[in-house]
């Protein structure tokens, strides 16, 4: 997940101080003059319509202490990531307070969302009224099942852990009389490309017949959307000897 998704993404702010709009800061310009720039009683907001549901795990606010300003008077104090599927209701997904340092880089757990925003509750340290942000960041992917069988005929294959969206190692054992099994992935993007073992599967439908040896045998699945890096989901699935 490699990919800032937030990049030349629509963004909104609820205010700037022109010509400082919300869009500069998602530009990927990393200079004092492409910035996002509030001049008003905190809280304020800049948010970013991500064009679809991603999985948010990690985000980037660069302050103005990131472009030469004097940190850490210019860098904001306290703010914090917040997350919505409908643009209305909105979740804290981190927080952060008495912040003095140049950039902000956090890792959360995997959230869903539509729309990110940075909630400003504290602006500049040197002046708590005002907020600035230079760049602002968001890393996800889109790249995930919301489905894994694995089945032998008909029968269905408990895999341990249950199926997470966001858990990507499994396990399965099967009985010796068992030689082969099939995996169905279904896709959380209809637009996501998967393969099993290298083979490209229709996600929903099963894939070809994977021949079994007695121990463990891996099976990899591969998911991968336009425009997000790849995710790879593993099943070791154990057969049993005579």
């Amino acid at each position: 997940m490699s990919n800032n998704i937030a990049l030349n993404k629509p963004a909104y702010a609820s205010s700037f101080v022109s010509p400082f709009s919300a869009q500069r800061a998602v530009d990927g310009t990393l200079t004092p003059i492409r910035r996002w720039l509030c001049d008003s009683s905190m809280p304020g907001w800049l948010s970013v319509d991500l064009g679809k549901t991603y999985w948010i795990q990690r985000w980037v606010v660069k302050h103005m202490g990131a472009v030469g300003w004097s940190s850490p008077d210019y860098n904001m104090k306290n703010y914090s990531l917040q997350g919505s599927m409908d643009n209305i209701n909105w979740t804290n997904l981190d927080i952060v307070a008495n912040n003095t340092s140049n950039s902000t880089d956090r890792t959360i757990p995997f959230a869903q969302a539509r729309y990110v925003r940075v909630n400003v509750t504290t602006g500049l340290n040197t002046n708590q009224s005002v907020a600035s942000i230079a760049d602002f960041e968001v890393y996800g992917t889109s790249s995930l099942l919301s489905g894994l069988l694995l089945r032998a005929g008909k029968s269905t294959i408990n895999l341990s852990p249950p199926f997470n969206p966001i858990i990507f190692p499994y396990t399965a054992s099967v009985p010796n009389p068992i030689t082969a099994v099939t995996v169905i992935p279904t896709a959380q993007d209809s637009s996501a490309v998967i393969t099993v073992n290298g083979q490209i599967v229709i996600s929903g439908q099963p894939s070809q017949q994977i021949n079994l040896n007695v121990g463990q045998n891996n099976i990899t699945v591969n998911v991968a959307s336009s425009g997000d890096d790849q995710n790879s989901y593993t099943i070791a699935v154990t057969r049993s000897s005579p």
